[in-house]
């Protein structure tokens, strides 16, 4: 703290470099970080930028078409995606808004049912890893993104999907998770040679996590998230070693926490949480494989977010889907079949999460589903509402399913049939 004092008043450069060594290294000491952050935000409004403590969003993209399977670049210029109107991978330019495609599967979705889905950005920005279907089975795929020239790196068995988790900060590996197409069976953590696609298999799993698995900049750990009960809901984060080795907890906690990503430098990982009763940012810091110090909030009160990347710069990229779909009752006149007046919502308890609805056969009730927990990971629930049309009550009951739907009566009324997803699809 003296020395960074001393270098304040010589110059800021190497007194910024000390505080945020103070904020990094010695959080532990609290007035002291506190006192460090303090200063930070003093030099940064010197500068007539923006204070260290405060953080800001921005709005990127917005289109009815994007795709939110795809990454930010290292460099924060553009953003990969799967280009709706004809399947192809493509990237977008933050900056211009021009849109680029990668490939060219050469003919209109009526012609070819091709089509790419997950993307991640190579850490030099020059190559992007992508899901490919052909129409019959996928293959995990490297594209140049100078010259648009694609390979094959990896092929699954059939009716098996590798999909891309994140590159080796070198650019010589890639971690994808191997898994049939629809869930059905154990997955598998691989680490794929990004020169001859040889793999190797670090964990096997049901597909369990909501967030997508991340290696350690030093390519030491890969952290993911798993249920902390069989068909449970809420998540703990463990790290898991490169090699194969042991696998330890770093962050334990009663709430739903999943990965996002890891600091560029390594000494943190970002994580969404919901402890707080709804959903944040927080970050724990790493040391040798195990947290150190308390996880701490970066941000409070989002959305359900989809992690689309950080960037080399520290910016995290995030999605969110404006989803609207409700539930209502009209009225029909029985002479003309028309709706007569305007059409009900039937609750506001789940805004824009309802979907699904059968009435009872005598009339009387009206069963519908409604989304609960995080809608970007397969572990969210849905839960069937029951309403009584003659009282206005509804009746909530809970399952074990990612998704439920198609609620339909038996003529007793006393008994539904519904599809149910679960953890393992």
């Amino acid at each position: 703290m003296q020395m960074a004092e001393c270098q304040e008043r010589l110059g800021q450069l190497e007194a910024r470099k000390s505080y945020e060594r103070l904020v990094r290294d010695y959080a532990d000491q609290t007035e002291l970080a506190q006192t460090a952050r303090g200063r930070l935000a003093s030099l940064a409004g010197a500068r007539g930028g923006a204070s260290a403590a405060a953080m800001t969003a921005r709005k990127v993209w917005t289109d009815p078409g994007i795709d939110f399977e795809g990454e930010i670049s290292p460099d924060g210029k553009f953003i990969s995606f799967c280009d709706n109107d004809t399947g192809d991978l493509a990237i977008y330019d933050i900056e211009s808004g021009a849109k680029r495609r990668l490939t060219n599967k050469g003919g209109s979705w009526k012609e070819s049912d091709a089509y790419a889905y997950d993307s991640r950005w190579a850490p030099d920005g020059r190559q992007i890893a992508y899901d490919w279907y052909d129409g019959h089975g996928w293959d995990l795929r490297i594209v140049n993104v100078v010259t648009t020239k694609s390979r094959v790196l990896y092929r699954p068995t059939k009716w098996e999907v590798a999909t891309p988790c994140d590159w080796s900060s070198d650019g010589k590996h890639v971690l994808a998770f191997e898994s049939q197409q629809y869930q059905t069976a154990d997955g598998k953590i691989v680490l794929i040679s990004a020169e001859d696609g040889s793999a190797r298999v670090l964990k096997t799993l049901r597909r369990s996590f909501q967030g997508s698995p991340r290696l350690s900049p030093d390519g030491r750990y890969v952290a993911l998230d798993v249920p902390q009960r069989e068909s449970g809901l809420e998540h703990d984060i463990v790290l898991l070693a490169a090699d194969g080795g042991r696998e330890t907890a770093l962050v334990s906690h009663p709430a739903n926490d999943w990965v996002l990503n890891w600091s560029p430098d390594g000494n943190w990982l970002l994580f969404a949480s919901d402890r707080f009763g709804t959903l944040g940012i927080w970050a724990v810091r790493v040391v040798d494989g195990a947290a150190k110090g308390d996880p701490q909030i970066v941000k409070a009160g989002l959305a359900d977010i989809l992690p689309m990347g950080l960037t080399l710069h520290g910016s995290f990229c995030y999605g969110l889907s404006s989803r609207n779909e409700n539930v209502y009752i009209a009225r029909l006149d029985p002479i003309t079949g028309k709706v007569a007046g305007r059409p009900e919502e039937v609750t506001a308890r789940y805004e824009g999460l309802c979907s699904s609805a059968a009435f009872s056969p005598d009339g009387k009730q009206l069963a519908y589903a409604c989304s609960r927990g995080p809608i970007n990971g397969w572990n969210g629930r849905n839960i069937l509402r029951i309403r009584s049309l003659e009282t206005g009550v509804d009746g909530e009951f809970s399952t074990q399913f990612s998704s439920v739907s198609f609620p339909r009566w038996l003529s007793d009324n006393r008994f539904i049939l519904l599809t149910g997803i679960d953890d393992r699809g």
